[in-house]
């Protein structure tokens, strides 16, 4: 019984192409994702394109937490959790 070659080594080259491909990618992806909100801004010049009907449940509590050091809201503490998944009464 004749043992199996082994498989091809990828060469340096190939590995670094595929490196600098991913490089490519990412830097486009992170350009895109820096130019479309720019070019947003400029076209509109108003920062409210960025802001949805739910901005304000999380900007609100980022402020009085920046400015009073907790969460406050309303002279009085909140508190966040996140919800786990709802399950049916047995």
């Amino acid at each position: 019984m004749k043992v199996a070659d082994p498989p091809p080594r990828m060469s340096k080259n190939a590995v670094n192409i595929g490196r600098l491909n991913i490089w490519l990618v990412l830097g486009l992806a992170l350009f895109l994702r820096a130019l479309l909100p720019i070019l947003g801004y400029c076209y509109t010049r108003d920062v409210t394109i960025f802001y949805t009907p739910d901005t304000a449940s999380y900007v609100v509590p980022a402020r009085e937490l920046i400015v009073h050091h907790r969460f406050v809201s309303e002279g009085g503490s909140v508190r966040f959790w996140t919800v786990g998944p709802l399950r049916k009464p047995h």
